[in-house]
Formats: structure tokens, C-alpha cells, sequence
């Protein structure tokens, strides 16, 4: 069941953004249908800035310490207090995408993608995700994404109320895929 909707998940995401190229979905809700093109817009428009985080680990810091697989540790610094989009820039898991909410320290082998409308979070992330930004990466030795490349890539945004209903439709499978795969753990304790 678990497989079932992550699957699903996958192909919901496929039709619920544009292809590369086209400037609408093939999939909206019906309140949207009507609505028209979405708007190209690189990620450098949409965000404040997309930078690297600067932050050391400290073992007795009071704040997450976010890297570039998520929560790695503690720090004494709260750099970022909000939702903000991370992304590993360097190494094995350049590309990788985390979501991170509340007081925070990033440390610099990950970027910090601040974005102007924080609403909007969840669907850049999803879109991101669908994007695959594992796509951008260089470099043979050591694998990597730039802040340059990020504010470079175009997306097709569609106004803030198709974002919102997008983003909440993949929220609710999100939690209904972690429910599951609870249940699956609790089966095989």
C-alpha cells in the first residue's frame, strides 16, 4: 500500500506541473481549469536571495543545525527563524531537498532558499522535486550545485490560490504515505 502511493504520488506530481516547455499542466483541479498559462518565473524572482548557510556545530548549541541531509546536529546560532527551502550543494547528496521550519543554523555546504512569498514554500518545493535537481549537477569529483544555477532556473507559476490548493492536495498525501508506512512498522515490530 505504501509502494501504491508513493507510485501514485509520483504520477499526481507528473501531470500536476507543466513539462519542460509547456506553460500549464495537464492535470487542475476544476476550479482551475479555466484560469489559463502559468507565468515563467526563474527561482531568483520568486526568492529573496539563495544563498549558503554559515553556521558551525556546537555541541551544547540550543539550536537545529541543518546540513545537507536534514537536522545533523546543534548550533549557538539561530540564523533562520521561518520556512525555508534547503538544498545540499555539494558532494554525494548535491540536490538534495529539505524543508526547514522554526529557529535554525545551515551549515555552508548547503543553500538556503529564501522565498518572497513563504506561503508559496510548499509548492517550490514540490515543484523542485518534480524537477529533479539532481539534473544541474557538475563536476566529477566532487559533485555540485551552485546558488547561480537555482536562481537561473525557469519555472511556470500559476497565481497564489492554485499554488496553495496544489500544495495542500500533496500534503495530504504526504501525511496519508507516513501514516501508512507507521502502520507498516508497527506490522513488522
Amino acid at each position: 500500500k505504501v509502494d501504491a502511493l508513493k507510485t501514485h504520488k509520483k504520477g499526481l506530481m507528473q501531470q500536476l506541473f507543466p513539462r519542460e516547455g509547456e506553460a500549464a499542466p495537464r492535470l487542475r483541479f476544476p476550479e482551475f481549469r479555466d484560469a489559463g498559462e502559468w507565468e515563467a518565473q526563474s527561482l531568483g524572482e520568486l526568492s529573496e536571495s539563495i544563498s549558503s548557510g554559515k553556521d558551525k556545530a556546537a555541541t551544547d548549541g540550543a539550536f537545529d543545525l541543518y546540513g545537507s541531509t536534514g537536522i545533523i546536529g546543534k548550533t549557538h546560532n539561530r540564523s533562520y527563524s521561518g520556512n525555508y527551502l534547503l538544498v545540499a550543494r555539494v558532494g554525494a547528496n548535491a540536490g538534495l531537498l529539505t524543508k526547514a521550519t522554526g529557529e535554525f543554523g545551515v551549515t555552508d555546504n548547503t543553500l538556503v532558499i529564501i522565498l518572497k512569498e513563504q506561503r508559496s514554500t510548499d509548492f517550490i518545493l514540490y515543484y523542485l522535486d518534480q524537477v529533479g535537481l539532481n539534473k544541474m549537477i557538475f563536476g566529477s569529483g566532487q559533485p555540485l550545485i551552485t546558488g547561480g544555477q537555482l536562481k537561473a532556473l525557469s519555472l511556470q507559476v500559476p497565481k497564489p490560490a492554485e499554488q496553495h490548493r496544489i500544495a495542500g492536495c500533496l500534503s495530504s498525501l504526504d501525511a496519508l504515505i507516513a501514516a501508512e508506512t507507521r502502520k507498516l512498522e508497527a506490522l513488522k515490530t
